[in-house]
């Protein structure tokens, strides 16, 4: 039987391969499509990680802190807006897709 691979890991990813390589690949995290991309909370080493692309943005002690700082706003070097905050980010957690990774 075939293991289906979630759509993160499909995505070149330095997060993604990192999960797969050590096997944390059944963990919870959040997805949110902006008109700029896709930007991803997931879990990291030490806490959470978010991410845009294969850009970190920053590491976070839970996910509802990395929300908050991208609705907030960010600043990205990959986004044609100069912060996240620009982008309607939502602050609460549950308007973000939850994706398992």
């Amino acid at each position: 039987m075939a293991t289906q691979i979630p759509e993160i890991a499909q995505k070149p990813s330095r997060i993604a391969a990192f999960l797969l390589v050590t096997g944390r690949l059944k963990m919870k995290g959040f997805r949110f499509g902006s008109t700029q991309g896709a930007f991803y909370i997931l879990p990291g080493q030490d806490g959470w990680e978010a991410t845009y692309g294969n850009e970190t943005l920053g590491e976070f002690s839970s996910p509802q802190q990395a929300a908050d700082d991208l609705a907030r706003g960010l600043s990205c070097e990959h986004l044609s807006e100069l912060d996240t905050s620009t982008l309607e980010i939502p602050e609460k957690l549950a308007d973000w897709e939850i994706v398992h990774v």
